[in-house]
């Protein structure tokens, strides 16, 4: 259903957003697990929810969500593609902050925010006690992100430097505090007293055949992890990685009948007491 919408994003300017829409269809389901893992119910809240796409998913599935975003683009995009697909309990968006949720106290049974809130390096601290704010007693906060990926298999080496480059860094920094990495999330949890705090991880497996669709939004998945000229690598490093991502290149990593790759997110959630 989504197919069409995201095809119509695949030349948007923003590179970004072009990304994001088109490794759509290898994310979807990884996050359709996540979502079926947590027989969530009751009123929702997406902090960070881009253009939409998770709190779509969440919509498809019968849950009663908002998204929230701070950029007036992704919110745009965001409703034009909820528009689209007319589905019966479509998602409210609104453009607002992480740092100031405009809702009032123990408004939410539960709050998701994913690749934003606690991994986005400059949303912790008051995203975090914000969501914790707006969740009722009993409810839950969920946080998830990209953990890690094999990708370029039978390219170790040049995955490990693609890895610690700042675009695979990213958001981590150099130099910032260990607990600030968001696989320490359980800990932070831990000290804002919330209770049955769980952590689990979710695999996505890439193997072949894959549709035409899949192997479009493989492009856009390296993309989104190392962007399309990744800084650190040599120029024979930076020419492996374009030929190797390249679905027009003859060295093209798809081409290769025994393809197989991974990426996963970890999930960490908290009771709020």
């Amino acid at each position: 259903m989504m197919k069409p919408i995201i095809e119509s994003l695949s030349g948007h300017t923003n590179e970004y957003i072009r990304c994001l829409a088109g490794a759509h269809p290898l994310r979807a389901p990884l996050i359709c697990a996540m979502l079926d893992s947590l027989s969530l119910g009751g009123k929702g809240l997406d902090v960070g929810c881009g253009i939409g796409l998770p709190a779509l998913e969440m919509a498809r599935k019968g849950l009663d969500v908002a998204g929230l975003d701070s950029d007036a683009q992704f919110i745009e995009i965001a409703e034009g593609i909820a528009g689209e697909l007319n589905l019966k309990n479509s998602p409210v968006f609104v453009q607002g902050h992480a740092e100031r949720l405009e809702f009032e106290n123990n408004f939410f049974d539960w709050v998701w925010s994913m690749d934003c809130v606690n991994y986005d390096k400059d949303l912790n601290d008051p995203p975090l006690s914000e969501m914790k704010r707006v969740a009722k007693p009993g409810g839950r906060l969920i946080l998830s992100a990209w953990s890690s990926q094999m990708l370029l298999p039978g390219y170790p080496e040049l995955e490990a430097r693609l890895n610690i480059s700042p675009e695979g860094l990213a958001p981590f920094e150099a130099g910032m505090a260990p607990l600030r990495h968001f696989m320490a999330t359980a800990g932070v949890l831990k000290r804002m007293g919330l209770k049955n705090i769980r952590c689990k991880t979710f695999l996505r497996d890439i193997a072949l055949p894959l549709s035409r669709e899949e192997i479009r939004a493989m492009k856009d998945l390296f993309y989104m992890r190392w962007s399309h000229s990744p800084s650190g690598l040599n120029p024979d490093e930076k020419s492996l990685y374009t030929s190797l991502t390249d679905p027009e290149s003859g060295r093209f990593i798809l081409s290769d009948s025994g393809f197989y790759g991974f990426f996963t997110y970890t999930m960490f959630t908290g009771e709020v007491p």
